[in-house]
């Protein structure tokens, strides 16, 4: 984010209190947030984040467009409106190098923040190895209600294994609103923070995987409907293996049409629709009349194992970006 939108979001009349924690005995700013100031070097931050420095270094060409205040000790005070007061305190004890005070764990919400922060200010540099170890609980936690953040998180800490295993997950399991945006399975959308170009490459992704899904039930749906002319099942003398086939198939896909006609993939994922093939019933095993036992002469015909061994293979082909 540049300087210059940035200072729009700093105001002055700070409110100092005795919720300012001294970062340094000997700063020289107070940053103002919501619950609470921070004493801190200006040096210090100017060295940990270009952004800073562009705002608050000698040299600034922003300066004059930042309101300032002086406190009563004279050091003086910049708001930092937007910005979450316990996220800001671990990274400017980072910025000090006071790693004795940074935690060795955070909760998801603050590594949140703290993620936000990194993009803001343009922190990866300055955090070092902190961001690869408060991440490693949290890694598996994406596909979790509340977690979807994780996709942000990725990005900005530059995760590319698990950017790479949260956008494989996100092409099988989401779906289009109503308004056309991604969401996941409890609605949250995918794309705050994100930008644009990766949430349209998963889009591509999971329309494209899904038409596959959809295109290969269309196709053994069409070739049943027309056996009457060309039998699906070579074991049987008559139209009855393949009738049932198509009811099954029809039971499990009741809205199935022509995928190439039929684009707005909204409300099914991925997986809802390889899960349904698993679903329809398994005609492999037959009894045969003549003989008395079970045959498993219609392997070859029967629907239900055909369909689901070629979904699982389209999910399998299914893999996450990577990470620029």
């Amino acid at each position: 984010m540049e300087a210059k939108a940035l200072s729009t979001s700093m105001q002055n009349e700070p409110q100092i209190t005795s919720q300012t924690s001294v970062i340094d005995r000997e700063g020289d700013l107070y940053m103002g947030l919501d619950h609470g100031a921070l004493l801190v070097s200006r040096k210090a931050l100017c060295l940990g984040s270009p952004v800073l420095l562009a705002m608050l270094g000698d040299d600034s060409q922003f300066s004059e467009r930042i309101a300032r205040k002086t406190g009563s000790d004279g050091v003086q005070i910049i708001r930092f409106q937007d910005d979450d007061f316990s996220a800001m305190q671990v990274v400017v004890n980072i910025m000090h190098l006071q790693n004795d005070k940074v935690p060795q764990n955070v909760s998801f919400q603050q590594l949140h923040q703290i993620a936000i922060l990194c993009d803001k200010y343009d922190l990866k540099r300055c955090l070092g190895y902190w961001p690869e170890k408060w991440t490693a609980p949290w890694l598996e936690s994406y596909s979790k209600t509340g977690h979807e953040a994780m996709l942000f998180i990725s990005i900005t800490f530059k995760l590319t294994s698990a950017f790479e295993d949260i956008t494989a997950h996100l092409i099988r399991n989401t779906t289009v609103s109503s308004s056309g945006s991604l969401v996941t399975l409890s609605e949250v959308e995918i794309g705050e923070g994100v930008s644009s170009k990766i949430i349209d490459q998963i889009r591509a992704r999971r329309e494209k995987a899904i038409f596959a899904v959809r295109d290969l039930c269309w196709r053994e749906l069409c070739a049943l409907r027309n056996s009457n002319i060309k039998r699906v099942c070579n074991r049987s003398q008559s139209r009855a293996y393949d009738a049932a086939n198509l009811g099954c198939l029809s039971q499990q896909f009741p809205n199935l049409c022509n995928p190439r006609n039929d684009t707005e993939y909204r409300s099914e994922t991925l997986m809802d629709l390889v899960e349904a093939t698993k679903k329809i019933y398994d005609f492999v095993d037959t009894i045969d009349l003549r003989r008395g036992h079970w045959s498993r002469d219609h392997f070859s015909c029967s629907v239900g194992p055909r369909l689901a061994i070629g979904a699982e293979k389209i999910l399998g082909g299914v893999h996450g970006l990577k990470l620029d």
